[in-house]
């Protein structure tokens, strides 16, 4: 009788012990993916999936607005008094609009290699611009980082 109380307690902590390492396990898999931007490289890393995801927009699906480029330049406003092309300026290169076309030509060219819009939509191209701007404008928000000009 004894060893099958021993069996009966071992098992909820043998699937414990399976479920803490499965977490883990997944959580280090996901920070592998996905690595903690900060500072000034979040905020280059927002713009230029704004800048993306407002491209994609554009090719694809036809609104000329650059939506997500507007949302950011409220944020950056609001927050640090910086337009979205004074922070170009200053923290990529001297001029935004050379940034803008080099960026809108390496997605043009990622969607023609995925094989056009509606396969590069298919294969998840659009959803992963709009997951990732989202997470990046949620961090910036709440960014304490402030640019020193």
């Amino acid at each position: 009788m004894e060893s099958g109380l021993k069996n009966v307690t071992f098992i909820p902590v043998w699937v414990l012990m399976v479920w803490v390492f499965g977490a883990f396990a997944l959580n280090t898999a996901s920070a592998e993916t996905e690595p903690e931007l900060k500072g000034e490289a979040l905020h280059i890393a927002l713009v230029e999936t704004a800048l993306k995801y407002d491209f994609f927009n554009q090719r694809c699906r036809g609104v000329s607005a650059s939506q997500n480029e507007a949302k950011v330049n409220r944020l950056f406003i609001e927050k640090y008094n910086l337009t979205v092309n004074n922070f170009i300026k200053r923290f990529l290169t001297d001029d935004p609009r050379d940034t803008e076309s080099a960026m809108k030509k390496s997605l043009y060219a990622e969607i023609y290699k995925l094989g056009g819009c509606q396969e590069a939509r298919r294969k998840g191209l659009e959803s992963e611009l709009k997951k990732d701007f989202r997470r990046l404008y949620e961090q910036v928000e709440t960014s304490p980082w402030f640019p020193i000009l």
